[in-house]
């Protein structure tokens, strides 16, 4: 990163010219930034884009431009994972104690709602 004599970071092209902003001065709502705008704070154009020094620049400063996959989780897991919450213990502890006295029905619907 460079920075200026302040500390503040410095945004710079492949060529070592200063960015006119940062996409941080938009904060989160770059969808209502007008295209003329982005396009300038991004030191960009509609006709050419970015150069292809630029380009190769931008990714090894800022990385692709990639959504990280998120990690699979099994069904079981996903399953056992909601076993986790008090509550859920509570009815199935009472679904076997419904059982242990003899009413399998109430157990049934019991283990029925904490499945659903």
């Amino acid at each position: 990163m460079v920075k200026d004599q302040k500390g503040k970071e410095l945004r710079l092209t492949a060529d070592g010219q200063e960015l006119s902003g940062t996409p941080e001065a938009f904060g989160e709502k770059w969808h209502a930034v007008e295209a003329a705008d982005a396009l300038e704070t991004l030191g960009s154009s509609l006709q050419q884009g970015l150069t292809d020094d630029e380009a190769r620049f931008r990714i090894n400063l800022y990385g692709m431009n990639e959504i990280a996959e998120a990690k699979n989780t099994s069904s079981w897991k996903l399953l056992l994972s909601q076993f986790k919450e008090t509550l859920i213990l509570i009815l199935i502890v009472a679904a076997v104690i419904s059982f242990a006295v003899g009413e399998a029905l109430d157990s049934a619907v019991i283990l029925a709602i904490v499945l659903a």
